[in-house]
């Protein structure tokens, strides 16, 4: 399927115009997103400090006292009890009855008409004081807080783990928002209430640290999914005797983040759209010469060469067709011309050719006859039946001359038998000449000629040497050396260079800069 040009260009400019907008918004967000989470942590420690200040030393006292009393009631609490707790779960140790009569202490209604005041300060409207019940949590009533209440530690957790309820705002089961039943946040929390908070490391620093704090990031528990603020309540001695916690549902009105989120994901849409067809309108307009020269191009194709562009504007494409109706002219021109032309050109191109194909010829005869002169030099001449050695040799040039297929290089291997005081030795030689083709062929041919003439020397008619195996290696390297000294650095060879004793498989080697051997067993 062809896509047009101009739809291209569209599709390419909504892109990037899509990109930008993404990249904008996705800023603009994550910064609303920052200062929208720093105000709202600020404006619950706020309100949390200013709730504590207003807790007296009296009311402190009363919260020990409830606290004894809770601890009092409760029963089977131990660490097994502890234990089944779920992070963000909550059990009742106290029984039921138990605890209606703690819910109707003067100490535990005092602390719910204090949380009550503390969430009162949120509301829209201010509040005349009188004792007050559990409906400011209606939903008309718009109250910043949805939760307050108030945590105590636990002498069988002294890590903190699992706290204590020591009162609620809500701690009346009520069908808040009327639908006939009790919902999950609508649930009353009874005197007592034991309640993990493993998985809240902020609510941990106020236990453990004394700090006012809150939540980094929105904090499930069994009641729901808050942002909370924490405030340590001290006695007179600086000592945290509960914790303060007020809670803000991440989905009331107060979170606009979300809604910000949709408004954002529709606006790139509609940005999208909207430039791409923008675009394509524009680009319709502006591909239009092209299009022309399109055309143009594909008479020239037929052999029309009688084609003229005619673009209006002295722009860049105005140019462009005057570039391509000069273009057609000369093409027209040579056509006219071409068949000579042609002719010319492949007579010269066919004289090249000959003499390319003399030259080649005669290059590899040159090859060929260096091949003459090294292969008989790279002989597998060992003999052991209990030592073999096996050559596998591709040289970097491989060329045919007349009707023979050879290989020219520098690699070379060659693989003798010898004597040493009566033991048999087997010798091998791996190397490789500096150059390609010709020059690597000129060095593998004088360190295959030193090779085979050292191997004569020392082995020829069975000749027993009465000089240690070390030795005759040292000797062998100084005079292979000595020979490649007199070329002043213009032919060198690496390899590897060994001996292996028959009877034990004892081996001496060197390696002078070559690759390392592999050994097979």
């Amino acid at each position: 399927m062809r896509v047009s040009f101009g739809l291209k260009v569209a599709i390419a400019i909504a892109f990037v115009s899509l990109l930008a907008s993404t990249v904008a918004i996705v800023y603009f967000y994550l910064l609303i997103e920052s200062n929208v989470w720093a105000e709202m942590s600020r404006r619950l420690r706020d309100i949390g400090k200013t709730g504590v200040a207003l807790i007296t030393a009296e009311q402190r006292e009363d919260l020990i006292r409830l606290d004894r009393m809770l601890a009092e009631r409760q029963a089977g609490v131990d660490e097994s009890f502890l234990a089944e707790i779920e992070d963000g779960g909550y059990a009742e140790p106290i029984p039921e009855e138990d605890a209606a009569k703690l819910g109707q202490t003067r100490e535990f209604l005092e602390v719910a008409q204090i949380l009550r005041l503390i969430k009162a300060g949120t509301l829209k409207e201010s509040i005349y004081p009188e004792p007050l019940d559990q409906l400011l949590n209606r939903p008309d009533q718009k109250a910043t807080l949805k939760y307050a209440y108030l945590l105590a530690p636990i002498k069988e957790s002294p890590d903190f783990q699992v706290v204590r309820f020591l009162g609620d705002a809500d701690y009346e089961e009520i069908d808040m928002n009327g639908n006939g039943k009790i919902d999950d946040d609508e649930e009353g929390v009874p005197p007592g209430l034991l309640y993990r908070i493993s998985d809240q490391p902020e609510m941990l620093r106020a236990f453990r640290e004394g700090v006012v704090t809150n939540t980094l990031e929105p904090t499930p528990d069994a009641w729901g999914v808050w942002y909370s603020g924490m405030v340590p309540i001290k006695d007179a001695n600086g000592k945290v005797i509960a914790v303060l916690g007020v809670d803000m549902d991440v989905n009331s009105e107060l979170n606009l983040l979300k809604k910000f989120r949709w408004a954002a994901a529709t606006s790139l849409i509609i940005i999208f759209f909207a430039t791409l067809i923008s675009a394509y309108l524009i680009a319709r307009f502006l591909a239009n010469p092209i299009l022309k020269l399109r055309e143009a191009a594909e008479k020239v194709q037929d052999r029309d060469f009688s084609v003229q562009v005619r673009v209006r504007g002295g722009d860049e494409l105005g140019q462009l067709a005057d570039g391509f109706n000069a273009m057609v002219r000369e093409i027209r021109i040579y056509s006219d011309q071409m068949e000579d032309l042609v002719a010319e050109r492949t007579a010269r191109l066919e004289e090249s050719l000959r003499q390319v194909q003399e030259l080649k010829d005669r290059q590899d005869g040159d090859y060929y006859l260096s091949t003459l002169l090294t292969n008989p030099l790279f002989k597998n001449r060992n003999k052991s039946e209990n030592v073999s050695t096996e050559f596998l040799l591709r040289q970097k040039k491989q060329f045919q001359f007349k009707k023979w297929k050879a290989e020219l290089g520098g690699d070379l291997c060659v693989s003798g038998n010898i004597r040493f005081n009566g033991s048999r030795w087997i010798m091998f030689f791996n190397g490789d000449a500096m150059g390609k083709s010709m020059q690597g062929a000129g060095g593998a041919l004088v360190m295959g000629s030193l090779i085979n003439s050292i191997m004569v020397r020392s082995s020829a008619n069975d000749r027993d040497l009465k000089i240690p195996p070390r030795q005759w290696m040292t000797e062998t390297y100084s005079e292979i050396q000595r020979i490649f000294e007199t070329f002043d650095g213009s032919m060198f060879v690496s390899g590897v260079l060994g001996i292996i004793e028959e009877s034990t498989g004892k081996m001496f080697y060197l390696n002078a800069e070559h690759p390392h051997t592999v050994l097979f067993r």
